[in-house]
């Protein structure tokens, strides 16, 4: 299992943000590294507040409407978060492959 794992992990860098931090020797990338992790952090608080808030008034009628826009809510989020990283990989990707590119 763990074998399987590490090749996966081998095979896909930025699978994990730990792994990243350990691969990015420079000072400057950890900085923006802890800042996207930062940010994000304070993306799911903001949405937690949201549903914080979305669910004062349900306690007053509990009109049971609730726990379908909650999962609604936390649904978007996820695909937020999903496009998100998505468009940070491939934002990523295709610096790379410039880089790579110019090198030629």
């Amino acid at each position: 299992m763990e074998r399987e794992l590490n090749t996966f992990l081998a095979r896909h860098p930025y699978s994990s943000r730990r792994l990243r931090l350990e691969r990015l020797s420079t000072r400057k990338n950890i900085v923006k590294e802890e800042v996207s992790m930062r940010i994000s952090t304070l993306i799911g608080a903001v949405a937690l507040a949201g549903l914080i808030s979305a669910a004062a008034p349900a306690m007053a009628q509990s009109d049971g409407a609730m726990p379908m826009k909650h999962h609604m809510m936390h649904k978007r989020m996820m695909h937020h978060k999903m496009m998100m990283h998505h468009k940070m990989r491939m934002m990523h990707h295709r610096s790379m492959h410039r880089k790579m590119m110019n090198k030629m």
